[in-house]
């Protein structure tokens, strides 16, 4: 999908121009038409990209996740060899 920009100056020069009201009613269909087809998102288009966003945000959330349960047990580890250095000295002193 396209963002077009309304030429609101290039279209009333197409409409002064414009030599009968056939000529004026064709160039108001075409402008209109192109406005249509180029800026508006279709309802399938709205879905599409949220089912991509949904998926997207899940694969965040899974690697956060995943990151979390990683920094969790390696604090778990560090922790437990330190109370077991310390357990150690203090044993042996």
């Amino acid at each position: 999908m396209l963002a077009m920009r309304f030429n609101a100056i290039s279209y009333a020069n197409k409409l002064k121009n414009a030599k009968d009201s056939d000529e004026m009613a064709e160039i108001q269909a075409e402008e209109l038409s192109e406005i249509i087809n180029n800026d508006f998102a279709l309802k399938q288009d709205i879905l599409i990209l949220d089912n991509k966003l949904s998926n997207e945000i899940k694969n965040i959330k899974n690697e956060m996740v995943i990151k979390l349960g990683s920094l969790v047990i390696g604090c778990t580890f560090i922790i437990s060899i330190m109370i077991g250095v310390m357990g150690f000295f203090l044993h042996n002193s």
